[in-house]
């Protein structure tokens, strides 16, 4: 189905796919919706969120029976074997789609979410990487095997909490674990550096009080921790929507995002699909997608040379727009009133070149006196995108009176080239001369504007 097909192309069937999978959920359709969502997957198999809703229409498929279709053990004797004869030869493409096949048999099976997780960072799918090994070590709490592997994922994501908290129990499980011991004492460091304010002398003491921490005896009984208070609540009264949000509420001011979803799922489904909790649950998950587009950003810069890292980064940017229009789009449906999300939105669609949806999310928000100014320069821009230059023109002269150095000296000058530029287009040009120079005397080297302006002046014809 794939072949020969454009990411942008299968980006928009997965999203089709995504969208009746969903439509299929809520009405308990469960092969249905599996269908979509493995579509979706098999289409963008880095999207976390696709896999995740895929593994949790499966497991309602099975009517959350923890052991998925009947005989699952003996029906996946075969598949388990291909997967160790696949690793031999680092076939990690094959192994993922097999390990896809397997979870659509028993999703709890522990191994095959563990390799899947292999796999998924073997090809470079981090964030689809890290939910299998969570996954893995649901099934079975305490594989130092799987452990291990998250808490090195968690470690590359520079995730200090959740590093800290798989190494600490790694640790337990296993006083010896020097490694552990090791990992505990530096990401902690680590996520004192990171936060600022320390020198080589402070972190130096964190180490040290780490290390005599983890020589007494760090029983987790209640009220030692907040955290394992609150996760004991959810283990009590499972459907208490209520215990599901304080976890989460906790995680997320703790910077633990990916157990923060997990905790807002399962607040999600006991609470029958809030809407206020979807949208906890779509924010959390688009601030993971910012933190890894900021990843990946970070990697591109370090060597910019290098294709896949500059493929990896423009594909995790589109990828956090479309959700973040997705999103957006849905949730205007719900608060047609708010002119800040419509402007928001519009601004999505100028990125993605869709200016003719974005003309009329702009000509309400520009009736929001905080947002009148931009919204008319970028509705003129959508113009100009539409080879309508007088009403361009009138957009961006409307935004003139309102618009002050004083207040935000980019926009002011940004208007005032644009205004330039259009002006060019329309031959007018004293007019264009006027707002050139108008940009001159306060930036002397922005753009191109001196050298229009040195054209016009000495006679040129606008270009």
């Amino acid at each position: 189905m794939s072949d020969g097909m454009g990411d942008d192309r299968k980006s928009q069937i997965a999203k089709d796919c995504f969208k009746r999978g969903t439509e299929a959920m809520m009405k308990q359709n469960w092969e249905y919706s599996c269908q979509m969502f493995r579509t979706a997957v098999d289409l963008v198999p880095d999207n976390q969120l696709y896999r995740a809703s895929l593994r949790g229409v499966t497991e309602k498929r099975y009517n959350n029976n923890q052991s998925g279709a009947a005989m699952a053990g003996m029906k996946l004797m075969t598949t388990k074997a291909t997967i160790k004869k696949c690793r031999m030869q680092s076939d990690w493409k094959s192994i993922a789609k097999m390990c896809e096949d397997g979870l659509a048999i028993n999703p709890w099976d522990a191994q095959l979410n563990a390799d899947l997780g292999e796999a998924l960072t073997h090809i470079g799918y981090t964030d689809p990487a890290v939910y299998s090994y969570e996954r893995a070590v649901k099934g079975e709490p305490n594989n130092k095997d799987y452990l291990r592997a998250l808490g090195k994922l968690y470690e590359a994501r520079r995730n200090f909490d959740p590093a800290i908290e798989v190494y600490t129990k790694l640790y337990r499980l296993d006083p010896l674990d020097g490694e552990a011991r090791s990992k505990i004492m530096s990401l902690t460091a680590e996520k004192a550096v990171d936060k600022g304010g320390y020198d080589g002398d402070d972190v130096s003491k964190v180490q040290k009080h780490m290390s005599e921490k983890m020589n007494k005896d760090t029983a987790d009984g209640p009220g030692m921790s907040v955290q394992a208070d609150l996760e004991r609540a959810c283990r009590k009264d499972p459907g208490s929507k209520d215990n599901w949000l304080k976890l989460a509420d906790f995680l997320r001011r703790e910077g633990n995002l990916e157990k923060t979803v997990e905790a807002l799922e399962k607040a999600l489904e006991v609470s029958g699909g809030e809407v206020k909790i979807r949208e906890q649950l779509e924010d959390a998950q688009l601030e993971i997608m910012r933190k890894a587009v900021g990843f990946a950003k970070e990697e591109y810069a370090t060597d910019s040379e290098n294709k896949f890292t500059e493929r990896k980064y423009k594909e995790a940017k589109r990828e956090l727009m479309l959700r973040e229009i997705e999103i957006f789009a849905s949730r205007i449906e719900h608060y047609p009133q708010n002119m800040a999300l419509k402007f928001d939105l519009a601004l999505l669609y100028m990125q993605d070149k869709r200016h003719q949806l974005a003309i009329p999310l702009l000509q309400k928000s520009r009736g929001d006196a905080r947002r009148k100014v931009e919204s008319l320069i970028n509705l003129g821009k959508c113009f100009i995108a539409d080879k309508q230059y007088p009403l361009s023109r009138r957009q961006f002269e409307a935004a003139v009176p309102e618009c002050k150095s004083d207040d935000n000296l980019d926009i002011f000058l940004d208007l005032h080239y644009m205004l330039g530029r259009v002006c060019e287009e329309l031959k007018d040009k004293d007019a264009a001369i006027r707002h050139y120079q108008t940009v001159l005397e306060y930036d002397y080297d922005y753009k191109d504007n001196r050298e229009r302006l040195a054209r016009l002046e000495g006679g040129g014809e606008p270009e």
